[in-house]
This record gives structure tokens, C-alpha cells and sequence, in this order.
């Protein structure tokens, strides 16, 4: 088998290294059986490309490393078995990695009716924890449900404002329901330790809608957006 220059490394703890592509440019399965999976550099999946994350799978990114969408994204953990985003180990506190980022030709979920999910892409009783923003939509529209959002940091520099959890930009529509914001930080002027939008607001049904300030539950301008949210927020905070 021909290995490029172009990959990043793999490791799974009971087998050899594996090399995978930095572009995933063909629908792939990240099985349970090879968890913990470790990503060194940022990692793209392709428009038109499925990656399949499996319930229990660790995701283990280096420090400032992102995943990248542009594809479809399957990562549909179960209560009992969630998938996770993690940093890397290290001392005295795991790596802070990048983010997971949807662009705007990532697939988008479809529904039924209403709240019927069909088909596109799906975070499903995810966690993620210890990125420095860890979902970045980005004209994306995914449907997030029942994922956990913990002890997540952003400090304002030259990029963006936004918060620690999730940044929802212009032209995205998630659907982004029944997860936990917990011990999430940003600075003041990083605008919200859980959920801002910018520069459009979210309107969640759930206690969070009604939180508009420069920092804390959900900062956002007062322009509506077609964002909807149902969750839970458990000290999700900025400092």
C-alpha cells in the first residue's frame, strides 16, 4: 500500500499505528474495536464524504487541532456509550485542542415534520471537552442532540468572537437539543461561555433564550435566527 505525505498518524492502543488520510475522501468508519483514535494534525472530510463515528469512540485531538467538515458527519453515541472529543493527555491537564468545524458544504440534517431526523449530519450524546471552541458552524446546519459541552475555554484574540461550546455563524440552522453546558470559559470579550451567535441570535426554546448579555449563557444580538435550541445549562459560564 502507497502512504503519501499527505496523512496523519492514527494510533490505537491495541494495534499498530494506522495511517489515515488528512483528507478523508471516501466513507469511513472510526469502529469502537479501534478507540482511543488520535489525530496529530487537522483533519478534513471531504463534500460529499461520510465519516461514521461509533458509540464509545474516543476522538483524541493534539493541541490546536482541528476536524473539519465539509462532508457528512455521523457521530451517534447512546447514553450509555457516548462518543467523545478530548485533548491529548498531558501535564498537568489534557492538550487544548482546535474545534470541530462544520463549513458551508457540509451536509445538513433533514427532518421529518417536525423533529424527526432522517438523514445529513448528527451529534448525538457526544462530549467535548477541553477544546478552545468546540463546535464552530460555519453555514452549517447539523443536528446536535443530547451532547455534553464541558470545561471548554476561549480567550479573545484576533479571531472571531464567540463562545467556548459553540459558535453558530451566519447562514447556519441547527437544530441543537437536549445537551449540557457545564464549566465552560470564555473571556468578556470573547462574548459567552456556552452558545453566542453572532451576529445573529440564537432563540432556544429553553431558560437559556431569555439570557442576553456581553458574556455568560448565550450573548447575542437581537436579530433572529432560524437556530433552534432545547438545553440544559449547568454553570455554563465567562469570566
Amino acid at each position: 500500500m502507497r502512504i503519501s505525505s499527505n496523512l496523519v498518524l492514527l494510533f490505537l492502543v491495541t494495534a499498530q499505528p494506522v495511517w489515515a488520510q488528512v483528507l478523508i475522501d471516501q466513507d469511513t468508519t472510526w469502529a469502537a474495536s479501534d478507540s482511543p483514535i488520535e489525530i496529530l494534525e487537522e483533519t478534513s472530510l471531504a463534500a460529499g464524504v461520510r465519516l461514521t463515528v461509533e458509540p464509545g469512540v474516543t476522538v483524541v485531538l493534539a493541541e490546536g487541532v482541528d476536524l473539519v467538515v465539509e462532508g457528512e458527519l455521523v457521530a451517534r453515541g447512546t447514553i450509555d456509550e457516548p462518543i467523545t472529543f478530548t485533548g491529548a493527555p498531558g501535564e498537568p491537564d489534557a492538550a487544548w485542542w482546535g474545534s470541530v468545524v462544520f463549513g458551508d458544504s457540509a451536509s445538513d440534517a433533514v427532518f421529518e415534520e417536525v423533529d424527526d431526523f432522517v438523514s445529513g449530519s448528527i451529534l448525538e450524546y457526544c462530549r467535548f471537552e477541553h477544546a478552545t471552541r468546540a463546535l464552530i458552524l460555519d453555514g452549517a446546519s447539523p443536528y446536535v442532540h443530547g451532547c455534553t459541552f464541558e470545561n471548554n475555554w476561549f480567550e479573545y484574540a484576533s479571531v472571531p468572537t464567540g463562545g467556548a461550546a459553540i459558535q453558530v455563524k451566519p447562514g447556519s440552522a441547527p437544530r441543537i437539543r437536549g445537551c449540557t453546558f457545564r464549566d465552560n470559559t470564555a473571556t468578556s470579550a470573547g462574548e459567552g461561555g456556552a452558545a453566542p451567535s453572532s451576529p445573529s441570535s440564537i432563540t432556544p426554546r429553553s431558560p437559556l433564550a431569555s439570557r442576553y448579555s456581553s458574556g455568560g449563557d448565550l450573548p447575542a444580538s437581537r436579530q433572529r435566527s432560524t437556530a433552534r435550541a432545547r438545553c440544559r445549562r449547568a454553570s455554563a459560564y465567562s469570566t
